[in-house]
C-alpha cells in the first residue's frame, strides 16, 4: 500500500492544497489520481508528521510527503527511493511540479514495527520543537527581540541602567543607521523611477498625511499623558526600515519602489519631522520646541550616518558585494541594535510603569491597532483616486500598490527611539512614551503579516482557477 502524507505545519488546510495546486480541498482519505503523477495511492492530511507517521508506518512502507519548498526544515531527508510503479517519477526524485519527495519510513513496516521506540520518537518530536521554534524566532527576530529586550529591561534593570548612564543610545542609532546606509543600494532604488506616481503618493502620505493622526491620538482620555504622546510620536516619524521591505518582498510586490519609498522618506523626514513634533505634539500637550535644535540633532544622529554609510558602499563596490552577502546577519545585528534602545529605557523607566493602569494600557495598545487599520484603509482608498497621467493609470496595479500600501501604512520604531531619545525628557518619561511605540510596531508587524499572507492565498486561488480551466 502506497501512501501520500500531507504534512501541513506553517499554514492553514486550504491554504496548503492551494499551493500545491489540489482541485479541492482534502479531508481524511481520499485519492489524488487526478494530479496525474502517481499510481492510485491514498492521502491523509495531518498536521502532526510524528503522530501520522506512528501510525501509518505500521502498515504502509514508502511514505510520500508533500511540502511547500519554503517550509522545507531539512528534518525528513530519509534516503530517496524510485518509485517503482511511476515511470513519471524524476530523477531526482521529485514530482514534475517540485512539491513532492518520495522516502523510506524511518520504521519498518509490517508487524515488527510494532516495535518501534517510543523513545526514539519522543526524541525526534522534541528535536522538531526545537527546528520549529528556531525557524518562528528566525521569522519574527524584530517583534521576539522588541518583545525580549522590553521583558529584560522589565525583570533585570540593572545592566539597562547602567548603558544608560554611560549614553549608549546615541551611539546604538548612529550605528543603525550608518549600516542602513551600507546595504542600501542603488539598483533597487533606480528600478522604482518607472512607477514614480505611485511613489510620490507613498512619499506624499508617509510624510505629510499620515502624521496628522497625532492630532486625534492626543484627544485620547489616558493617564500618564505619556502613554498619548508617545504614540503621537509614533504616528509622526516616517516608515520603518526594515519590515516594510522584508514584507513587500514576502508578498511579490515591487521591492524597488518599496526601498526607494523608505529610503527617501527617512531622509526628508529629517526636515519634515521636527515641524510636526513641534506644531502637533508640543503644542497638544503645552510643550513649546523649537524645530531648529531637534532638525540638527536628527541630521547628526540619523541623516549624516545614513548618508555616510551611502558614500562608503558607492565608493568600494567590494565592500558592497560583501554587505550584500551577508545581508541576512547584517540585519539581525541592526534588528538587535534596534532593541538595545528600548531595553535601556525600560530599564531606566521601571518605577514609573507601576502608575499604568490596566484600562489605559488596554486603550493605549487598542488606540495603535485602531492607528493602524485606519492608514491602511485611508492609504487604500486615496490611492483609488489618486490623480494619474492617463499613460500611467496601471502604476496602482497590486505589484506596485501593495508595496505603497504596506510602506506607507507602516511607522519607524527606530526614528521614535532616537527622537524620544534626542529630546531628553521634554515629553515626559521616555520609558511611557516608548511603552506604546513598540506595542504598535508589534500590532503594525503582526496586522501586515496576516495581510501579506490574505494576498498570498488569493494569488494562490486564482492560479489554481487558471490552472483548473487548463
Amino acid at each position: 500500500m502506497e501512501v501520500v502524507l500531507l504534512v501541513s505545519s506553517a499554514c492553514s488546510v486550504d491554504q496548503h492544497m492551494r499551493c500545491l495546486k489540489f482541485p479541492t480541498p482534502l479531508c481524511g482519505l481520499s485519492s489524488i489520481r487526478g494530479l496525474g503523477c502517481w499510481k492510485p495511492p491514498h492521502c491523509f492530511l495531518t498536521h502532526s508528521f510524528s503522530n501520522a507517521k506512528r501510525r501509518l508506518s505500521k502498515e504502509c512502507g514508502p511514505l510520500l510527503v508533500g511540502r511547500q519548498q519554503r517550509h522545507w526544515t531539512g528534518r525528513y531527508q530519509y534516503r530517496p527511493v524510485q518509485a517503482a510503479d511511476d515511470s513519471n517519477f524524476s530523477t531526482n526524485n521529485t514530482a514534475p511540479d517540485g512539491n513532492f519527495l518520495q522516502i523510506n519510513s524511518p520504521f519498518p513496516a509490517g508487524p515488527d514495527s510494532q516495535n518501534v521506540s517510543e523513545v526514539d520518537i519522543r526524541k525526534e518530536d522534541k528535536v522538531h520543537l526545537f527546528q520549529a521554534l528556531t525557524q518562528f524566532v528566525d521569522s519574527n527576530f524584530l517583534p521576539v527581540a522588541l518583545l525580549g529586550a522590553m521583558l529584560l529591561g522589565l525583570t533585570w534593570p540593572a545592566p539597562g541602567q547602567a548603558l544608560h548612564r554611560m549614553g549608549i543610545s546615541k551611539w546604538v542609532t548612529t550605528t543603525f543607521f550608518l549600516l542602513f546606509g551600507l546595504t542600501s543600494g542603488s539598483k533597487d532604488v533606480e528600478k522604482a523611477a518607472s512607477a514614480w506616481p505611485a511613489g510620490l503618493f507613498g512619499m506624499i502620505s508617509i510624510l505629510l498625511l499620515t502624521p496628522l493622526a497625532a492630532i486625534p491620538i492626543l484627544w485620547l482620555p489616558i493617564t500618564p499623558r505619556e502613554l498619548a504622546t508617545g504614540l503621537a510620536i509614533f504616528a509622526s516619524v516616517p516608515t520603518t526600515l526594515s519590515s516594510g521591505v522584508a514584507l513587500t518582498q514576502i508578498a511579490g510586490a515591487n521591492i524597488g519602489l518599496a526601498l526607494g519609498l523608505t529610503v527617501f522618506s527617512n531622509l526628508f523626514s529629517v526636515v519634515t519631522m521636527p515641524f510636526f513634533l513641534t506644531g502637533i505634539v508640543g503644542q497638544g500637550i503645552g510643550v513649546s520646541i523649537p524645530p531648529g535644535p531637534l532638525l540638527k540633532s536628527l541630521i547628526q544622529t540619523l541623516l549624516l550616518p545614513l548618508i555616510l554609510g551611502k558614500i562608503v558602499r558607492e565608493t568600494f563596490p567590494d565592500l558592497g558585494k560583501l554587505m550584500d552577502s551577508k545581508r541576512k546577519y547584517l540585519s539581525k545585528i541592526t534588528t538587535l541594535l534596534m532593541s538595545l534602545v528600548p531595553w535601556m529605557q525600560m530599564s531606566n523607566s521601571r518605577c514609573m510603569l507601576h502608575q499604568i493602569g490596566p484600562l489605559d494600557l488596554f486603550i493605549s495598545i487598542a488606540a495603535g491597532s485602531i492607528l493602524h487599520i485606519v492608514y491602511l484603509i485611508g492609504n487604500s482608498g486615496l490611492m483609488k483616486v489618486w490623480p494619474l497621467p492617463s499613460a500611467k493609470q496601471d502604476v496602482f496595479e497590486d505589484f506596485n500598490s501593495r508595496a505603497v500600501l504596506i510602506v506607507s501604512s507602516e511607522k519607524s520604531i527606530i526614528v521614535a527611539v532616537a527622537v524620544i531619545d534626542r529630546l531628553g525628557g521634554v515629553f515626559g518619561n521616555a520609558g511611557l512614551l516608548l511603552l506604546p511605540c513598540i506595542a504598535a510596531q508589534l500590532i503594525q508587524v503582526t496586522i501586515d503579516s496576516a495581510l501579506v499572507s490574505t494576498w498570498l492565498q488569493r494569488d494562490a486561488g486564482k492560479k489554481l482557477g487558471s490552472y483548473a480551466t487548463q
